[in-house]
């Protein structure tokens, strides 16, 4: 697989988008890096439409325009914080990575009870007060897509 191959192809269907934009999200809310945001962007793009992501470290650079050894420290953050799994290496060499779609789970359910609140407390007229972002317990959760 190539890095055209991911930016040329669309997510087939709407939930997969939708949980690649939570993904998304969950990385800024976590890690708070761009690069490591459009790298999980490109693995989890990769993770809906083939299953994996088995891209070089150069050409994600080139797609987060950022260095090869960014992209090695913004990997490491995620597999670190459990947005990512590493699967070996490719035919070719490549790192073989898949997104955790469980932490876009838990961010998807914090946003809808974010967005609950806020619609609440402006309905009523009243001070709005977030909920807590929820702790991550990795326990009983498969690494694999």
């Amino acid at each position: 697989m190539t890095l055209e191959q991911i930016k040329s192809r669309m997510h087939c269907r709407e939930e997969d988008f939708d949980m690649t934009q939570h993904f998304e999200s969950a990385v800024w809310r976590i890690l708070r890096s761009s690069s490591a945001e459009k790298i999980g962007a490109c693995i989890a793009k990769g993770t809906h439409l083939f299953g994996h992501c088995a891209i070089s470290h150069n050409e994600l650079a080139d797609a987060a325009r950022c260095s090869r050894r960014n992209v090695g420290k913004a990997i490491r953050k995620l597999i670190d914080a459990e947005f990512l799994s590493y699967h070996g290496k490719a035919a070719d060499g490549s790192p073989i990575y898949r997104a955790i779609w469980e932490r876009a789970k838990v961010h998807r359910k914090w946003d809808e009870s974010y967005c609950e609140a806020y619609h609440e407390a402006r309905a009523a007229n009243t001070k709005f007060v977030a909920p807590a972002y929820p702790g991550w317990d990795p326990k009983n959760v498969t690494k694999a897509a």
